[in-house]
């Protein structure tokens, strides 16, 4: 989180914020997060309270919960508001929106959702070795859409962070630089990209169509040196703004003493470098480690995510609710929904 600028806290402070905090989970002294007796906003109340006060005692073990969702910890069955705070890093907040609109997509697959983990935490748990989360470790991961950030100290998650800039706003400058197709500009990243130009790339010539002129055939040329030049730009906003955010949260500035890059746009030619004179910190690129069953396919940077879920449940942190309950055509309208609703009612 961000820390705000103002007058020195009294030494008395923290101690007026902890009875504040003590009081406001003595309201409620028996009433479980999860009961459905519990005022309305109650536990979440005090849970944005002590983030607001200790950022760093909620940030996290890779669970999502809603920030406006009542129930703080649903897998954990009758836990009380005061078992919250007594419990260190214990929640990563997400928009309800979001999670209700991507838990909607899937069930109307015909398909339950057992749990939600963090993505940053996921990909990250694919690719850092336990040695790197012992001495401190920060892991970005370059998507398509988004950038992600996810810090490890002592083997634990303790901060994580995101920014809606990936390898598509790369593919998109190309494309509108060069007026060239889109699935062209990315073939342009992929194969000849680089953060850097060298002597040797002014001297190496890519040919590429311009949009609408497929068909005839008609052909412009780009060095590599200079497609370096309007990839570069953007790469250096993205780790600007990854350095910035891991900079306003302190305890994980300090604790990241090694970087690990890792998804689709981290395989860009001279990323590592790049990031490390930024960062000034020693970086490497990750990939998901060994997993049985893994085709060679997912075994690149690209599916780190997806990797990480698996571990993730591979190794029981996947008990995210009592037991996972199927809700086939639940969130439909229809008459089959309606038909299905009547029956799982009565029956």
């Amino acid at each position: 989180m961000n820390s705000v600028a103002g007058p020195t806290p009294s030494p008395k402070l923290p101690a007026v914020i902890a009875a504040a905090l003590l009081a406001l989970t003595l309201a409620f002294p028996a009433v479980a997060a999860d009961d459905p007796d519990a005022p309305k906003g109650a536990a979440v109340t005090v849970l944005k309270a002590a983030k607001f006060c200790f950022p760093a005692i909620v940030e996290a073990s890779g669970l999502i919960i809603p920030r406006e969702e009542t129930m703080v910890r649903p897998e954990r069955q009758g836990l009380k508001v005061a078992e919250i705070l007594a419990d260190p890093g214990d929640a990563v907040t997400a928009d309800e929106v979001a999670i209700r609109n991507l838990s909607l997509c899937v069930e109307r697959c015909h398909l339950a959702v057992s749990g939600l983990v963090a993505a940053p935490y996921a990909s990250a748990l694919a690719v850092i070795t336990p040695d790197e989360a012992k001495l401190g470790v920060a892991c970005i991961d370059f998507g398509a859409g988004t950038t992600t950030l996810s810090v490890f100290s002592d083997g634990h998650f303790i901060h994580t962070d995101a920014i809606a800039l990936g390898g598509a706003g790369i593919t998109t400058d190309i494309a509108r630089a060069l007026g060239a197709p889109l699935e062209h500009a990315e073939r342009l990243k992929t194969l000849h990209g680089s953060a850097f130009a060298t002597l040797s790339d002014e001297r190496e010539i890519i040919t590429f169509p311009s949009v609408g002129e497929s068909q005839r055939r008609v052909m412009n040329q780009i060095s590599k040196g200079q497609l370096a030049v309007l990839i570069r730009p953007r790469v250096e906003e993205i780790l600007d703004l990854m350095r910035r955010r891991l900079a306003s949260c302190a305890h994980a500035s300090e604790a990241a003493q090694t970087l690990v890059l890792t998804g689709g746009g981290s395989q860009l030619t001279g990323l590592a470098e790049l990031a490390s004179n930024m960062f000034g910190r020693p970086v490497r690129l990750g990939r998901p480690r060994t997993l049985n069953g893994l085709p060679e396919g997912g075994s690149g940077p690209d599916f780190s995510s997806a990797v990480g879920v698996l571990k993730h449940w591979a190794r029981g942190d996947d008990k995210l609710s009592g037991r996972a309950e199927q809700r086939f055509l639940r969130t439909g309208t229809g008459y089959l929904a309606r038909v299905s609703e009547w029956i799982r009612d009565n029956f």
